[in-house]
């Protein structure tokens, strides 16, 4: 009996191995063998950026500046939609050069559109039909012209001037069409906008500019952009095969941010009109105010806040594909809240009144997006913090005119440090007039709801009447190698002084040392016209800007190179003058820059705006 069942198994087992040799033998046939978990899974599993949808909008991904081997890229149309659709992209605008140097003069500028546009059907991308009106000249440059119906119509021919570039532009206004300006900081590598540029833009006809192009990034853009109110542009302008350039897996494609009504490709052009954008590359972005703190309110969710008697604690968690890094300028106190990760951490409830610079999210060349602390550690608010329009503070007779953005619900602000609310403050209705030093606060309400509170220190200076005769600042020199004592500017000391002199601007002097020495420069600065000063301090190591004897810029940190900038309004004429600096080791830097009134960019302070002490 045993022997029978052992028989019987005997025989299942040996028909179960010859199905499964069958089975294996069809599947792995020596003639097609499909190898299993080779391939990239990306045509079937694409990447989805998480980008927030804001203020009852769709955020959309797009890249907008593009070419393909039809003018003078490296793959076809098709390819560049399958790139937009594995990479998690919304639109896509192909943008070949017209003229297109090298082709025959009867070339069809139409033609990359129909090959494209199957495959962004089937992949559901969005396709902007454009073109890019390219001249190797300084004054015209390469110019986007999107949303257009033909291109053959522009018939731009393979010599032209500015008279063929603007009649191209004016047919595009004409169309309906929307047109960028395009890598400012080429050929004019300083960012500087040519005459033609400034003449189309005020005429209406350039609408965007790109703060970011392939690997470039122009911060002197983000203060055209302001000034003259054009839409933030991010963008590849790809020729060759994008993962040839990109990390793909790791790192995002340059792009723009469009906040649109709908996912349509007429929703992305009324908002882009509306300047409804955002520009991004390597983790940096650009844009209003308004916009990034939009952003970045809407990426964090706050899930825990406790209170423990002097501290709180809070657990908040990055909904977004983005980094964020903020500053106080207190490096201890530094925050990093990475992309899909938590920030847990407790703090004193003194450090609420902190202000944070999110440093990688620009509102000029030389500004970042300033919040509070406690936005991070209180209660999230559904109203809109109220924000400075730095682009457009103006004096009058001797007073300071701050304009605020403001958002849906009634504004009330304080100038005597207290808390605005309706009961204690004024109404906003008109830029705020001020002429003394003091601090502007801020707040919006709506119902029972309110906003953060928006602060702005204001330093404000009048001039000082002093006969001087001759340029210069006058230094003194300190130095103590030995102790390697000198990591800040409080050890510029009596017992560490070495010598003194004169010299014509803030700058390094010859002497023996390496390390471990410092300098404290002095006299008098002219300011040439009453108005709002913004200066820039870049050193390496630490460094402070007195003026009047206010602190301006207080970068007195031992952690390397260090750009700082702070606002102060100056009458005109002269001003005390005192901007201690220390190096500690390694590099070393001093440059002082200063952006006045009217002006659009910094410029190094020349040596006839000072005046030493000691004459």
């Amino acid at each position: 009996m045993n022997t029978m069942r052992l028989r019987l198994l005997s025989a299942a087992i040996t028909m179960v191995s010859c199905l499964t040799a069958a089975a294996q033998s069809s599947e792995w046939n020596v003639q097609y063998v499909k190898q299993r978990d080779y391939g990239s899974p990306s045509a079937f599993n694409p990447r989805k950026i998480d980008i927030p949808d804001i203020d009852g909008y769709v955020t959309l991904k797009v890249d907008l500046h593009m070419h393909t081997v039809y003018s003078d890229g490296d793959v076809s149309p098709r390819q560049r939609v399958q790139e937009a659709f594995v990479q998690g992209l919304d639109a896509i605008a192909i943008t070949d050069h017209q003229p297109a140097f090298g082709k025959p003069e009867d070339w069809d500028y139409d033609q990359t559109y129909p090959l494209a546009l199957k495959e962004a059907q089937t992949r559901d991308i969005l396709l902007i039909k454009g073109m890019e009106v390219s001249h190797n000249q300084t004054d015209i440059g390469h110019l986007n012209i999107l949303f257009i119906k033909d291109c053959n119509a522009y018939k731009i021919p393979m010599t032209f001037g500015q008279k063929e570039a603007h009649e191209a532009l004016v047919q595009a206004q004409a169309e309906g069409a929307w047109v960028t300006g395009n890598h400012p900081g080429w050929p004019d590598e300083n960012s500087e906008l040519s005459q033609f540029w400034i003449d189309e833009i005020e005429a209406g006809r350039i609408q965007g500019m790109e703060v970011f192009n392939a690997y470039e990034f122009y911060p002197r853009t983000i203060d055209h952009i302001r000034k003259y109110g054009l839409a933030f542009i991010g963008a590849s302008d790809q020729h060759r095969a994008m993962d040839f350039d990109y990390d793909i897996p790791k790192v995002m494609r340059p792009m723009t941010f469009v906040f649109a009504e709908e996912r349509s490709i007429e929703a992305i052009h009324e908002a882009l009109k509306e300047r409804r954008s955002v520009a991004y590359a390597n983790n940096l972005l650009a844009g209003e105010s308004k916009w990034l703190f939009k952003l970045f309110k809407s990426s964090l969710k706050i899930e825990k806040i406790e209170d423990r008697g002097t501290n709180l604690r809070v657990r908040i968690f990055n909904q977004s594909d983005i980094d964020y890094f903020l500053d106080c300028g207190l490096p201890s106190k530094q925050i990093r809240i990475p992309a899909h990760r938590y920030f847990d951490e407790e703090r004193p409830k003194i450090d609420m009144d902190l202000q944070y610079r999110v440093t990688n999210m620009f509102i000029s060349s030389t500004e970042c997006l300033a919040i509070p602390m406690s936005m991070l550690f209180i209660k999230q608010s559904d109203i809109d913090m109220p924000a400075l329009d730095s682009r457009n503070i103006s004096c009058d007779n001797g007073k300071v005119l701050i304009p605020l953005i403001c958002e849906k619900g009634d504004t009330y602000f304080t100038t005597d440090g207290s808390e605005p609310a309706p009961d204690n403050g004024i109404l906003y209705s008109a830029p705020i007039s001020l002429e003394r030093t003091c601090t502007v606060k801020a707040r919006t309400f709506d119902g029972d709801k309110s906003s953060f509170i928006f602060e702005y220190p204001l330093t404000y200076l009048t001039s000082t009447k002093v006969k001087v005769r001759k340029n210069g600042l006058n230094y003194s020199f300190f130095s103590n190698p030995a102790e390697k004592s000198i990591t800040s500017v409080t050890n510029l000391t009596p017992e560490n002084f070495r010598y003194s002199g004169v010299t014509s601007v803030p700058s390094l002097q010859k002497h023996e040392e390496k390390d471990w020495y410092g300098y404290i420069f002095e006299g008098w600065i002219n300011a040439p016209v009453s108005g709002v000063y913004n200066f820039r301090l870049d050193t390496d190591d630490g460094s402070q800007l007195i003026i009047d004897d206010n602190m301006i810029i207080d970068n007195d940190y031992n952690k390397g190179n260090v750009i700082t900038t702070g606002y102060v309004y100056l009458e005109e004429g002269m001003h005390k003058f005192r901007m201690p600096y220390f190096e500690g080791h390694y590099n070393e830097k001093v440059e002082l820059d200063w952006l006045i009134p009217g002006a659009s960019s910094f410029t190094t302070i020349p040596a006839e705006a000072f005046f030493p002490i000691k004459q």
